[in-house]
């Protein structure tokens, strides 16, 4: 198993590593052995002797296109990743509560569905028709809370995944790689995606890749990548991964879910992310 990120130079995604990277090997208890480093930038002299202190694998990739700074992480899919069968595809801004049971996903692809229809399965419809690629048969139901606390269902295209967490087999990644790459590339050109959910071509062009490779996919719970910076989010189970988004407090720790729930694995998490912030003397201007 190979676990992978991206760092781009920005202030934010330095201080997002530190508490990946902690909570990572703390939490989840992954071994450093099985952890890539990529990066678009030359890495930070301080974050630089962190990964070589910790002893973790750094990657230089190139950036995908500038019109789209989330697609940099197409580049992860040319890396060389050893002996490992499956690669998980991380954003730099999550926390790792507990190791996830990567054991019990038994399609070749996974994801967690999209909290919001970010866009619409109208417009995906009207993505993949242009595209020439078949519809899928059998859309996906998901589910977002509104600030008055209603359940609203929503439909949307299987593999049609928040970009933040990917398991992908290795016999699988090339190939898929490619085809996300040539869609993400198409979307960007064709600028067919409205205005408002144009930010989200990295996630659109995976689906419309998974689709076009044929590959079966498994649609995660939200335990698997539950975002804190939205309200009302469906799932009580306790949460492998929170997806903070930035909403972290002056000292790098999770801010409470809301309505505030699992505070005991956030405490835990937010010890070990004090103590591997003390342990290697990484200060907050990190």
């Amino acid at each position: 198993m190979a676990w992978s990120c991206v760092l781009d130079d920005t202030e934010a995604l330095w201080k997002h590593f530190l508490v990946w990277i902690a909570t990572l090997l703390d939490c989840a208890g992954v071994s450093p052995d099985d952890i890539v480093i990529h990066h678009v930038t030359d890495l930070r002299p301080d974050i630089h002797t962190l990964v070589t202190r910790l002893g973790l694998r750094t990657q230089p990739i190139p950036r995908f296109d500038p019109r789209s700074p989330h697609s940099n992480k197409i580049s992860q899919c040319a890396t060389d990743f050893g002996s490992a069968e499956r690669v998980v595809l991380t954003d730099v801004d999550l926390a790792f509560l507990a190791r996830p049971p990567i054991e019990s996903i038994l399609s070749p692809v996974a994801g967690k569905l999209v909290d919001f229809p970010n866009p619409p399965i109208e417009v995906l419809r009207d993505l993949f028709r242009h595209a020439g690629l078949p519809l899928p048969e059998t859309p996906l139901t998901a589910t977002f809370v509104d600030p008055q606390g209603a359940p609203n269902p929503f439909q949307t295209f299987p593999a049609n995944y928040n970009g933040g967490f990917y398991v992908i087999d290795r016999s699988v990644l090339s190939e898929l790689g490619l085809a996300w790459a040539r869609r993400a590339r198409w979307l960007l050109d064709a600028e067919l995606i409205p205005e408002r959910y144009a930010i989200h071509v990295d996630q659109i062009s995976f689906c419309m890749a998974a689709h076009e490779c044929g590959l079966n996919t498994q649609s995660l719970e939200n335990a698997w990548n539950l975002p804190t910076h939205v309200e009302n989010i469906p799932g009580d189970a306790p949460p492998y991964v929170v997806h903070h988004h930035g909403r972290l407090d002056d000292a790098l720790g999770i801010l409470p879910l809301r309505p505030t729930r699992h505070e005991d694995v956030i405490a835990r998490a937010n010890v070990a992310i004090a103590a591997f912030l003390h342990r290697y003397g990484m200060g907050l201007s990190a």
